[in-house]
Formats: structure tokens, sequence, C-alpha cells
């Protein structure tokens, strides 16, 4: 597996589970509460699914994937640019879903637009800053441990 298999994985996983909030947001305009849950509970589990496979791939898989990555200083910021998004929209989506499952409407419409300004910050930055690929790892550009 390569950090360039790894990335257009997540990349595509996003866009599948971006569809799939889209239907949700769609059910819900359309005055399909029920629907609308539902599919919410399909993007969760997609997220949840696509964060699993990343960390099992670089943690036990090949510790040493995400090495390009970090070694070339544009990706790098591009990481840490994402991670400022992806990381907060996790927490807000895990907040939607125990709002939207125990219906405390009130706090679950508070925290929509949050969530949806973070997974959208997510989505673009996924997708326009990281990279397709991955350069080679060199012994200069590989992080040392």
């Amino acid at each position: 597996m390569t950090p360039a298999v790894v990335l257009i994985g997540l990349k595509a996983a996003v866009a599948l589970a971006t569809l799939v909030l889209a239907a949700a947001l769609t059910a819900l305009a359309r005055g399909n509460p029920r629907l609308h849950g539902r599919l919410n509970l399909v993007f969760v589990s997609l997220v949840l699914a696509a964060l699993a496979v990343f960390e099992l791939a670089i943690r036990l898989v090949n510790p040493g994937l995400m090495n390009a990555l970090w070694g070339d200083p544009g990706v790098r910021q591009g990481l840490i640019i994402h991670l400022s998004f992806s990381l907060p929209a996790t927490v807000f989506m895990l907040a939607m879903l125990a709002t939207g499952v125990k219906r405390r409407t009130r706090v679950h419409k508070i925290l929509a637009p949050l969530f949806l300004l973070f997974w959208i910050g997510t989505v673009v930055t996924g997708f326009f800053f990281l990279p397709n690929e991955a350069a080679p790892v060199t012994q200069a550009s590989a992080p040392r441990n």
C-alpha cells in the first residue's frame, strides 16, 4: 500500500460520504426527518470506517507509509490545515449524531451550521490541499524517530 493509494482511497470515501450527507440534507428539506436520520447513520458509519482503515494503514500495516507526505514541507502544511478542519468536524459529527438520536433538536440545529462549516473545510482541504500522489521517501525527507 502506497501513500497515493491511501490518499485516493480517503478522497473517494469522503466524496461518497459527502454525497450521502447531501442526500440526508435533501431528505430533511423535503420534510422526511426519519430518512434524514437514517442517511446520517450511513454518513457517520462511512466516515468512521474511513478513519479506522486510514489509522490501521498508517499505524499497523505500514507505519512508515506517511513519511513521504510529512517529509514534504508543502504537503505537511496542507495536512496541518486539513487536520484543523477534520478533527473538529469529527467531534461535531459525533455530537450531531448524539443530539439527533436523542432528538435534542434545539442543540442539533445549533451544531448543524458549525459541523457543516468544518465538513466543507475538510472536503476542500482534503481535495485541494493534499496531493493525489506522494514523492518517494528519501533519506533526507524521512522523519527521524
